[in-house]
Formats: C-alpha cells, sequence, structure tokens
C-alpha cells in the first residue's frame, strides 16, 4: 500500500507552499531509515505535483494524546527514541526537519513511529530556498514546540532546534499539554516573547512519576 499526497490546486499560484512541496519530496526522497516515511516516487502530471510514500497505518502522535491522555513513561520515552535515530538519520545528511510535533509523528499499528512532513526542511547551513521562505514572513514551524532560536532566523537553525522540538513533544506525550500551553490565549507574538525569555516548568512538578533524571534530561533540551 502507498499514500499519495497531491498539491492542492488552488495552491499551485502560491510560491511559498509550491516550495515547501518540492522541499519535501527533496528531503525525504533522499532519506531511508525505518523511523522516516519512505517516500517511492515523485513528480508532476497535468499540472498536479504528486509525492507517493509509503502507507502507515495507524494514528499519529497528536491523536493518541488526545485519545489516549498522558502516555506511560516507558511508551513515551520508547516513542521519542524511535524518532529520535530518525532525526539522527536525517541530521546526518545535513537535513533539519524544524516542524517536529506531535501530528508529524505517525505510529503504526505494529508499534514504528515514523516521521511525516519534511515541507519545512533545510537542507544546508546555507539553504537559500529556506531563506526565501522566512523573507516573507512565513512562520517556520508551530509555536508550542519551535525552539526560541527558530523564532528570530528559522534559515540559520541547526540540528538543535529539531532537539528542542522533541523534548517539547516528550513533555506533551507525559503531560498532555505541551510546554507553552499554561498560557493558551497568548496572541503568537507573545508566545514569541515567552519562547526567549522563559522556561518551561519541569515535567516532574507537573506528574509525579516521571524520574528525576527524565526530567533533568528534558529541561536540557
Amino acid at each position: 500500500l502507498v499514500a499519495i499526497k497531491i498539491l492542492p490546486a488552488r495552491w499551485l499560484s502560491s510560491d511559498i507552499h509550491l516550495s515547501r512541496f518540492q522541499r519535501e519530496i527533496r528531503a525525504a526522497g533522499g532519506l531511508n531509515h525505518p523511523s522516516i516515511v519512505t517516500a517511492t516516487d515523485a513528480g508532476k502530471q497535468d499540472e498536479i505535483h504528486y509525492l507517493v510514500m509509503e502507507y502507515v497505518e495507524g494514528y499519529d502522535l497528536s491523536r493518541v494524546a488526545r485519545l489516549c491522555g498522558p502516555l506511560a513513561v516507558a511508551d513515551a520515552c520508547e516513542a521519542i527514541r524511535r524518532v529520535a535515530l530518525g532525526l539522527e538519520h536525517a541530521h546526518a545528511g545535513g537535513i533539519v526537519h524544524r516542524d517536529i510535533k506531535p501530528s508529524n509523528l505517525m505510529l503504526s499499528q505494529s508499534g514504528e513511529v515514523k516521521i511525516l512532513d519534511f515541507g519545512l526542511a533545510r537542507h544546508s547551513l546555507w539553504d537559500e530556498a529556506s531563506a526565501e521562505l522566512t523573507t516573507v514572513g512565513q512562520l517556520m514551524g508551530t509555536l508550542d514546540y519551535m525552539a526560541p532560536e527558530q523564532a528570530e532566523c528559522a534559515a540559520a537553525v541547526d540540528y538543535r532546534a529539531d532537539l528542542y522540538s522533541l523534548g517539547a513533544t516528550l513533555f506533551r506525550l507525559l503531560v498532555g499539554r505541551p510546554p507553552l500551553a499554561a498560557a493558551p490565549d497568548l496572541s503568537p507574538f507573545s508566545k514569541l516573547k515567552l519562547l526567549a525569555s522563559h522556561d518551561a516548568p519541569r515535567v516532574d512538578t507537573l506528574r509525579e512519576d516521571v524520574p528525576k533524571d527524565l526530567a533533568n534530561f528534558i529541561a536540557l533540551l
């Protein structure tokens, strides 16, 4: 089975959407790892841009968290461990995802966790296409999981931005909300200021059964 991702016709006139789709094709096509959804084909047919990927039967981790609430500590850590291995592979190839969050991580029925959506991926430190996306005001990433430096200059971030997002994702799986959700009514600008000036609460102050060493590790991320 395969899944086919198509660029909607209404987006064809948008340079940003087309650039995102093309960079996802470029990133996914160059990666081969059990923790990354495999891309098998891509192309254009009669003005339709498409990307063919393996079909993963399951739920993304955002839906899992909504349905199940906070996960068992061991289950959350195992999911994040698998994602970390996939990111290690991507980073070794010079690719930074820049949008790691629960909804971009698929949990299959067999228990595998796979990274989706490389539409915001940066392919090298001097990625001109990435810089062009940010100069037109595109917010590169999702605020609740975004590293502070990514909010300031998304085109210049490195692998550490993905590690921050991975830590925020683990926080969500353990607690049931992302670190910034303590202030749900903030405007995007206010959230950006909060990112730059405040540390997230320690996860062990919100959940008693989280080991101290794990809480210290998440705090470092």
